[in-house]
């Protein structure tokens, strides 16, 4: 009863004791970074500059903790941290030896030591004993183990079992052989005495020891011969220093982990790090001089593969700059995300004819990459060929706002930490960008409109549902059109090959030629590519298409060797109709030419078709009527295109034939209001310095179809006359001018400018 008590008081002043004047020393571990079966990449130095690997429980092999405990604390299990009977034993040695050649210590105790090393006093032995008793008291018995195999001296800077095991065997801890074991266990107690550089020392005392194991059944007769013939390591293994973009990326944005357990798949990894150091070879020539890529597989949005540059070592290129976190202007790459919000919108579908014509916002006049423009295209070829103005046109009938707000959710720091100052430019790429942050948009179509963070390594983010970028028919749709091989951005190279790798892809080139990108998926990979000077040099040559795109087909070849046979299948809610060829949208009795077309029902634009007008014209078509000049008799009803005044221009221009209603009844008084000709050239209030004398200024206008001629007047005085959709030319005085067009309809427009010399 009295002995309980004592217990019970003893304890308590134990645990207040502990909480007064708590043992708590941190270890401190080495950031490795380890690829999907466990294996180390990527190893740093600990804030101390050592190397210490952690070894978990489970990488404590039952014969190392064997060895361990019969080398060195048989009652390990026994003692609450310190053996009385040990004690005594030292303590009677010592006083007869008259110095201190015995400790006694526990592995408790030399754990104690190792985490606060103090010189060998009976006052530090006495400090030591106590601090075991408070690991003890904290700490499980494994927890203890574990702690101690961390912390044990190598030699040099190396701590650990499991550090050593790679540093000197190239083996997880686990996987040591009875000798290698009985090497690790020896050098701890003598490193600079007992090590792989001494042989001739370190050799008979591994065989004496792995005698006695065999001497006390701790490993067979059979194992013990294969042990005393095991030679030594020769030389200690190099740091391992694989994937160091990716590694430092980690390390950064992380600072407070130090294990790393990425999905990381070393042949992926290296196929990829082989194809960017052989094409950067060769694109060399050219003038692009480095390239990043990275892989994600689209079954659980996992990376596996980063190469932040085609060699880190690679001085004189720049090898060290991170290409996938590198903040760049990521050219077209944005536009599939607002074609497939355009889609959800209901403001497009594939077949739906939108405009290429020529547009100016202030001073921005958005062009294409081949700055020509195609007048009419579906959104399939706009998207497919990549052309700006529609794509601008488009992100202003969406809202410049709205998109942006989704840019938000994917979480692109590089526009949303910039987004007030961003204007329509920003879906040509007028804004910056990380490869890994476009990437989130083309694996989110992969997964066929679902938006998951990707993984860099377990247990980064909890298992939660998705978001919901695009719905399933619009992520289909783009899918769809992304995989046409009739593009001008399929590389030259594979343009007559057979078989292509099944993928969709989007290419995209900066402006100014800096950055080239293809970015591209199927169901079971997304593989992003940047070519291009970290510096931001411009490179003349430089286009996603000839240098990123070759890049990625290259990385589909290689890596997904066994293709599924299937494809995207169209989501249900998918519907077909017929649309008119002309318009794409549902056909009227006049529509002539119809193709087929993918819609979402309830959310696509259900209008009919209305491309052509009906006109009253003359029995001979020479002449057209309107309702206040029609004739009682000879007339009849003629269905004609019906092109705005922008489109005819921009027809007239170039040359293009359409059918046009015949001139109008030159009897008719009546003059329309609408349609009146809109001034391009020059704009209005705009103030015009006029250099040297003789220099002339350009009078344009859009008018509608059924206009044939233009007047000009300058201050209300007629300078001349064209044919609908030319240009003319004046010479202006100086000072303040109006300037009217008239059309051979009688309806006029007028503005004012300002001319001035130099």
């Amino acid at each position: 009863m009295y002995s309980g008590l004592i217990f019970g008081m003893v304890s308590s002043l134990m645990i207040v004791a502990d909480a007064v004047f708590p043992f708590r020393v941190p270890m401190h571990y080495s950031p490795v970074v380890y690829d999907q079966k466990g294996d180390i990449l990527h190893a740093s130095l600990n804030t101390h500059d050592r190397w210490c690997f952690e070894a978990r429980t489970d990488e404590i092999s039952p014969l190392l903790k064997d060895f361990l405990l019969f080398k060195e604390d048989r009652l390990f299990y026994y003692h609450p941290g310190i053996d009385p009977l040990a004690v005594l034993r030292a303590l009677w040695k010592n006083t007869v030896e008259g110095e201190i050649t015995s400790g006694a210590s526990t592995i408790t105790m030399q754990l104690a030591r190792l985490l606060q090393p103090a010189d060998r006093t009976y006052a530090n032995k006495l400090k030591e004993m106590w601090h075991a008793l408070q690991l003890e008291l904290n700490c499980s018995k494994e927890e203890i183990l574990r702690l101690y195999l961390n912390k044990l001296p190598y030699g040099g800077n190396i701590e650990g079992v499991k550090t050593a095991s790679y540093f000197y065997f190239g083996l997880k801890p686990q996987n040591l052989s009875a000798a290698q074991l009985a090497s690790l266990m020896l050098i701890p107690n003598d490193p600079s005495g007992l090590n792989f550089q001494k042989p001739e020392y370190l050799l008979p005392a591994r065989n004496k020891w792995l005698a006695k194991l065999n001497e006390h059944g701790l490993i067979h007769d059979e194992s013990f011969q294969d042990a005393i013939l095991e030679p030594l390591p020769q030389n200690r293994s190099q740091r391992p220093f694989e994937i160091p973009h990716f590694a430092r990326y980690l390390k950064q944005n992380n600072p407070q982990k130090t294990e790393f357990h990425t999905f990381i798949d070393q042949n992926i990894q290296k196929t990829l790090e082989a194809l960017l150091q052989q094409e950067v070879k060769r694109l060399r020539m050219f003038g692009a001089i480095n390239a990043a890529a990275m892989v994600i597989d689209n079954s659980n949005q996992q990376l596996i593969a980063y190469a932040g540059s085609a060699d880190f070592s690679d001085d004189v290129h720049q090898g060290e700059v991170d290409g996938v976190q590198a903040v760049r202007s990521p050219g077209s790459t944005l536009k599939p995300l607002l074609y497939g919000l355009g889609i959800d919108e209901g403001l497009i579908t594939p077949m739906r004819k939108i405009r290429d014509l020529p547009l100016r916002y202030g001073s921005w006049e958005p062009v294409n990459y081949m700055r020509n423009y195609r007048g009419r295209v579906t959104t399939a070829e706009a998207l497919a060929q990549s052309l700006n103005v529609p794509a601008v046109k488009l992100l202003e009938e969406y809202g410049l706002e709205k998109f942006l707000n989704v840019v938000d959710q994917l979480e692109i720091n590089g526009i949303s930490d910039a987004r007030n100052s961003l204007g329509l430019s920003v879906i040509l790429g007028g804004c910056g960008a990380r490869l890994s942050e476009l990437m989130k948009i083309y694996s989110c179509l992969a997964k066929e409109g679902l938006m998951y963070p990707i993984q860099y390594f377990q247990g980064q983010y909890p298992e939660t549902e998705p978001d919901t970028l695009l719905s399933p028919e619009a992520a289909y749709m783009i899918t769809d059109i992304l995989t046409q091989h009739d593009r001008p951005d399929l590389p030259s190279v594979y343009r007559s090959a057979e078989n292509l790798p099944p993928i969709a892809w989007k290419t995209g080139t900066s402006f100014g030629r800096k950055d080239a990108w293809s970015i591209g998926y199927n169901k079971k990979y997304t593989v992003g590519i940047w070519v291009g000077d970290f510096r931001g040099k411009s490179i003349p040559a430089l286009s996603g298409a000839d240098f990123a795109s070759p890049l990625l087909f290259s990385v589909f070849t290689s890596i997904d060797r066994n293709r599924e046979e299937n494809w995207y299948l169209p989501p249900g809610r998918i519907h077909y109709r017929m649309v008119c060829q002309e318009s794409g949208l549902l056909p009227t009795d006049h529509c002539e030419n119809l193709v087929m077309d993918m819609y979402i029902p309830a959310v696509s634009d259900m209008h009919e078709c209305d491309f052509k007008k009906l006109i009253f014209v003359s029995e001979d078509e020479s002449m057209s009527y309107c309702s206040h000049c029609l004739p009682s008799t000879g007339y009849r009803q003629k269905w004609y295109p019906d092109y705005d005044a922008e489109m005819l221009r921009f027809m007239d221009h170039n040359g293009i034939a359409y059918e046009r209603p015949p001139q109008h009844n030159p009897l008719c008084r009546h003059i329309a209001s609408e349609n009146a000709p809109e001034i391009l050239s020059p704009q209005a209030n705009m103030r015009y310095i006029i250099p040297a004398k003789g220099q002339k200024i350009a009078l344009s206008c859009n008018v509608s179809s059924d206009v044939h001629k233009v007047y000009w007047f300058v201050d209300d005085v007629l300078i001349g006359e064209t044919e609908a959709g030319k240009r003319m030319f004046y010479s202006p005085k100086t000072g303040k001018q109006k300037i009217t067009c008239t059309d051979d309809l009688g309806r006029s427009s007028s503005l004012m400018i300002e001319v001035r010399g130099l």
